[in-house]
């Protein structure tokens, strides 16, 4: 018995061993892993380090620790346009004049053994930097209170190696100039604190109205909280988030020796008692301030790693992605408004004042009418953008310059059929199937929007529809490449309101979103096609500098995507010259003298909305009108107003410029189609327009082989939650009268319970939805079923030619929505009362803009 014990004990033993062996060769890999990926990640730019650091600590200074400015914005012409001061007067207070309590909970939540290494903690470096052996990006801190006070005062934000080794360089030497407790002083004095709070003193006046030196230990407790996370553990608007990490710190204080268990549960027990609040920001924040400002905060966000989406599966994802967003913001725009920065932008003082001028005297001659705040009830705003930079230069947010809410990024709303050549029109000419004179069937249908003042027009080409603003054929396009494929080509120029619900709603065809869009977006999105369809993500900001060392913060960059081909870019352009110069263009007269403009007239229901946005090759400009608090405004329309802001800016800032138009690119060839047919015919019997060869060949085939379906939603007909409002289907025409929203939304809710019998089989066997055509309409048969395309576009028109001609009436299958011959789902608008949907004066959440912009 006692030989199988001893058997057994040793055999114990054995596999202790092996398991040592293998943990120690693991450890050992991971190190040699780090320090492979030192040598390709730092080695090569180790010299440049060196050298940055040699510099910075040459030139430190404790001044540098001491000074917060106000942050000044200047203009392109490096002119000051704008001043923000926190209102919360800056004091830098000594060591002796910070309570020992707030030196001791900043050691034990922070840097425990910050008085025992010499700058740099090297156990938390190896255990950030197996982290970031293992993610392949920098996950958590390994830094000490001496790397952040090296980070705040003389380095970027960004997460990198690269920065935390220059961190690692100059640590030893801060402390060995200045000391540990000089270190702490400058640390107290540089962290931020939120509602514009720099500095303990400042911090401590606002939030418990004593000196810092006064502070007792469940306060000292609650500051250590908000600098971790201001946004979020400040306890004015988050007092449940700021006690919870209080007791935090206090128990950070309790490990670390420095209270007693007693005093830990006698601590935890004090009330959040916060100081009356009476003190306000004071900010000169115009329009070009706060959009500066918003802009600055993206960059931050981007230099921190944040990853912007505009897109979203579901509300989970969507949800997430807000509350994530919302909290970073909020970080770094208040860290901006609490002072310490020079922000230089791309803002033309000249283009802005002209902007703001034209917009304020059309508005005046509409309407005076007054809000209970004393603003003007009527609104507008507008953006232009310099096409050759595709940086934005004038923002005009409001009726005069006192208004602080920018409705130019701020302000989601309906944006009518100007979204239609964003969504529908380029997308479809993506696909190789669509061009300008591809022949639809304009007709009313059940469970599809209705054309403006009921009128049909049979057989038309996709450029006259589009002329014409025709709803239904918006709608159909929609249909064919897909919801979510539409959607797909606003989040890659980065539209910043798209919601989880819009990916399941064929509304968004003609404008129903869910919230709506932005002046901005809308801007950005026009001037793509103005640039061949290339956009540039690149906003206002020229450079960020850091006032206290000069020392510039973040890398203004910007990133270009082609997102639409440049055929399709040059057809949607020639298309859009027609608003302007046809007969029958919704923004007929708004052409600019002298130069070749192409532009969009937005109109939502009721003209609760209305909109122009249009470019030429030197110049983007979008531009709103409407009221705050959506309501219906008679007599006005997408060209009435807004089209007439559009021309006024046009006009003055082309002034003297000579004539340009775009240069027809070699994958777009003009032919002659018969325009009833859109059959290819010789120059005698057709009309000239333009075809795009350059679109790839297996994608077309690709596309044909589905042709007339989309994407099917397992969850089409789910409640996706909200009431619809009038936003939620939109009509555009210039001079005719809207549908009601009534007869749209009730034409869709028809179509969406069409019982069985119909003829037409729907998705899993159910009830299709069949197209009621008026007696003018031709058969489409050749919109829904489509045979392999050849090489010339009149072999493709022959074959639709055929379809009509063979095709069974019977045989018609059905536009849909969510699949072939599936039932019609719209996503109703989410409400939560007059204005829903949108950041308004006074609604919930304003103050945070919508990721974005960016």
């Amino acid at each position: 018995m006692a030989q199988q014990a001893s058997k057994r004990k040793k055999k114990k033993a054995h596999i202790v061993v092996r398991i040592l062996k293998i943990l120690l060769l693991v450890f050992m890999l991971c190190i040699l892993a780090a320090v492979a990926f030192f040598f390709i990640k730092v080695f090569p730019d180790l010299q440049s380090i060196q050298q940055h650091a040699y510099e910075t600590y040459q030139h430190m200074s404790e001044d540098d620790f001491r000074l917060v400015t106000d942050t000044e914005i200047f203009d392109k012409d490096d002119q000051q346009i704008g001043v923000i001061s926190s209102g919360h007067h800056y004091v830098y207070v000594g060591s002796d004049d910070i309570s020992p309590w707030l030196k001791k909970a900043y050691i034990a939540q922070e840097d425990r053994r910050f008085y025992s290494h010499h700058g740099v903690d090297w156990l938390a470096i190896a255990r950030a930097g197996l982290s970031y052996v293992k993610h392949r990006r920098v996950t958590q801190g390994g830094s000490t209170i001496t790397q952040q006070v090296i980070k705040n005062t003389y380095l970027t934000q960004e997460r990198s190696l690269k920065r935390k080794f220059t961190e690692i360089l100059l640590a030893p030497k801060l402390e060995k100039r200045f000391g540990k407790d000089k270190i702490l002083e400058f640390y107290c004095n540089g962290s931020f604190y939120a509602h514009g709070c720099y500095g303990v003193e400042a911090a401590s006046r606002y939030y418990f109205d004593k000196s810092a030196k006064d502070l007792e230990p469940w306060e000292a407790a609650v500051l250590v909280g908000i600098s971790n996370r201001p946004a979020t553990y400040e306890p004015v608007n988050h007092p449940k988030n700021s006690l919870r990490k209080r007791n935090e710190v206090l128990n950070s204080l309790y490990r670390q020796g420095d209270i007693t268990a007693e005093q830990l549960a006698e601590y935890k027990e004090k009330p959040l008692e916060i100081a009356p609040q009476t003190k306000k920001a004071t900010a000169t924040e115009n329009y070009q301030t706060s959009y500066a400002v918003y802009c600055t905060a993206l960059q931050l966000m981007k230099n921190d790693g944040f990853k912007f989406k505009y897109t979203f599966k579901n509300k989970e994802e969507y949800d997430k992605y807000q509350a994530e967003y919302k909290e970073l913001y909020a970080d770094k725009s208040e860290k901006i408004r609490a002072g310490g920065y020079k922000i230089y932008t791309t803002i033309d003082s000249d283009i802005q004042a002209k902007l703001q001028k034209r917009l304020d005297e059309t508005l005046d001659d509409r309407s005076n009418e007054k809000q209970e705040n004393g603003k003007y009830a009527l609104q507008g705003a507008g953006v232009v953008i310099d096409n050759d930079s595709n940086a934005v230069v004038a923002i005009v947010g409001g009726r005069g310059t006192d208004d602080a809410y920018n409705r130019g990024f701020l302000a989601r709303r309906q944006p009518g059929s100007t979204i239609k050549p964003l969504i529908d029109y380029a997308p479809a000419f993506e696909t190789g199937y669509f061009y300008p004179s591809y022949v639809i069937d304009d007709h009313e249908f059940d469970g599809g929007p209705k054309n403006s003042g009921n009128k049909y027009y049979g057989s038309v080409t996709l450029r006259e529809a589009l002329n014409r603003s025709l709803n239904t054929v918006a709608w159909q396009l929609l249909q064919k490449i897909g919801v979510k494929t539409g959607l797909s080509y606003l989040g890659k120029m980065e539209f910043s309101s798209l919601s989880w619900q819009d990916s399941t709603a064929a509304a968004v065809s003609i404008g129903g979103f869910t919230y709506g869009t932005r002046v901005v977006d809308m801007a950005k999105g026009f001037s793509t096609f103005a640039n061949m369809g290339v956009y540039d993500d690149k906003t206002c900001l020229r450079s960020v500098v850091y006032d206290r060392t000069e020392q510039q913060v973040l890398p203004v960059s910007s990133r270009r995507t082609q997102v639409y081909t440049e055929g399709t870019a040059y057809m949607i352009t020639d298309i859009l010259k027609g608003t302007m110069d046809k007969s029958y263009g919704t923004g007929r007269g708004l052409d600019i003298d002298g130069q070749q403009a192409a532009g969009k007239t937005g109109t939502a229901n009721d003209s609760k909305d209305t909109w122009f946005c249009g470019y030429t090759r030197y110049y983007t400009a979008a531009v709103w009108v409407g009221y705050d608090q959506p309501r219906p405004m008679p007599g006005i329309y997408g060209a009435t107003v807004a089209g007439r802001i559009w021309k006024g800016i046009m006009t003055d800032i082309h002034k003297d410029l000579p004539e340009k138009d775009w240069e027809q690119p070699e994958s777009v060839v003009s032919a002659y189609f018969k325009s009833s047919t859109g059959e290819q015919v010789d120059y005698n019997t057709g009309e000239k327009d333009l075809f795009n060869l350059n679109v790839d060949s297996a994608a077309r085939s690709e596309y044909e082989k589905t042709y007339g379906t989309t994407e099917v939603d397992p969850d089409a007909n789910r409640d996706v939650g909200g009431d619809q409002n009038d936003d939620a289907i939109v009509e555009t025409s210039a001079s005719e009268e809207n549908v009601s929203l009534e007869e749209t939304l009730e034409s869709i809710e028809t179509s969406a319970h069409v019982t069985a019998g119909t003829g037409v089989t729907g998705v899993n066997g159910g009830p299709g939805v069949t197209p009621q055509r008026s007696h003018e309409s031709r058969r489409d048969s050749e919109e829904t079923v489509a045979s392999p395309r050849e090489t010339t576009v009149r072999e493709t028109a022959e074959r639709r030619t055929r379809a009509e001609t063979t095709a069974p009436e019977t045989q018609v299958p059905t536009p849909t929505v969510n699949g072939p011959g599936g039932q019609l789902h719209t996503a109703p608008v989410e409400t939560k009362g007059p204005g829903a949907g949108m950041d308004s004066p006074g609604s919930e959440g304003q103050v945070i803009p919508r990721p974005g912009v960016h």
